[in-house]
């Protein structure tokens, strides 16, 4: 009798600190905001205009199923910058949440390759010596492409890559819009690239996406977690939704949140698409569109 009674006392105890935690996460949210929050399963799609708590919403709702019983370990948030993968951490931690996984896309992807051992031996390129490379190949030791525009060259090679193109594919030279030499730089520039075991921001991208192409290694890496969240989805290039999709396919139990009119990386590949059209690309997705403005005043 008193075992019963004692297990009956850790549950009310339970059943009230749990109370106790939702209450101060929808404290001060609206309804929009209530729902995103209190989402458990299945696609999410959050339309977030500017102010409208957005950040806030999305770190909350990883609280929530922590206190739903989900162990944060199995969380995955990621998101565009590093000074928002820096405050999404320091917001989750603010609810005692510390042991989910939150980074940039690039921190996921360099993780990715270097458990499977992807890239042993290379080294990333965090001195901008890529840069130095595409000279070399643009200049006299390469092409000897005298009037080349390293940064117009360097931007196509960019954008081919956010879209998964390699140098030999029918697209990249189409986007080259007949100037055939955009699509040799971009091929030697890989493959000096290569030569020198050097593994550009870009790079990591494009080669952990590839890697979860590979079914066996996208079943180890979509078995690690089983919520998958992505903030700023409107700056989200084909590289980036291509892992996110690998890891979410299964469970999906998958977040985006975004907003298609603060999309300003168009030239870097994004495609706010992605917000727009998630309800279509994820069939049954709960969509909430969170509009009121909390961050500027009534006149604006």
């Amino acid at each position: 009798m008193t075992t019963e009674k004692t297990r009956k006392a850790v549950r009310r105890t339970a059943k009230s600190k749990l109370a106790t935690v939702e209450s101060t996460l929808l404290k001060g949210a609206n309804p929009e905001q209530a729902i995103a929050i209190q989402h458990t399963n299945g696609p999410l799609g959050v339309f977030a205009g500017a102010g409208s708590g957005k950040t806030r919403v999305l770190c909350s709702r990883i609280a929530y199923l922590v206190s739903r019983g989900v162990p944060a370990s199995r969380i995955l948030a990621v998101t565009f910058s590093k000074k928002a993968a820096v405050e999404m951490e320091e917001r989750t931690r603010g609810f005692g949440v510390l042991d989910a996984r939150v980074g940039t896309w690039h921190s996921l992807a360099l993780q990715i390759l270097r458990e499977e051992h992807a890239i042993d031996g290379w080294k990333v390129d965090d001195t901008d010596r890529a840069k130095f490379i595409l000279k070399d190949v643009l200049g006299w030791k390469g092409m000897n492409w005298k009037d080349a525009d390293v940064g117009v060259v360097s931007s196509f090679i960019s954008f081919c890559k956010s879209q998964l193109w390699d140098p030999s594919s029918r697209e990249a030279a189409e986007y080259a819009g007949g100037e055939r030499r955009l699509v040799e730089a971009f091929r030697r520039y890989e493959t000096e690239l290569a030569d020198n075991r050097l593994l550009t921001f870009d790079c990591m991208l494009v080669k952990a996406a590839m890697l979860l192409g590979n079914e066996s290694a996208r079943l180890r890496w979509a078995a690690k977690w089983d919520y998958v969240l992505q903030d700023e989805a409107q700056d989200a290039n084909p590289a980036q939704m291509a892992i996110a999709e690998s890891l979410a396919r299964d469970h999906r139990n998958y977040m985006v949140v975004g907003d298609p009119a603060q999309s300003i990386y168009g030239f870097r590949g994004s495609r706010p698409e992605y917000v727009t059209e998630f309800a279509e690309t994820w069939p049954g997705a709960t969509v909430v569109n969170m509009n009121r403005n909390y961050r500027c005043g009534s006149a604006i």
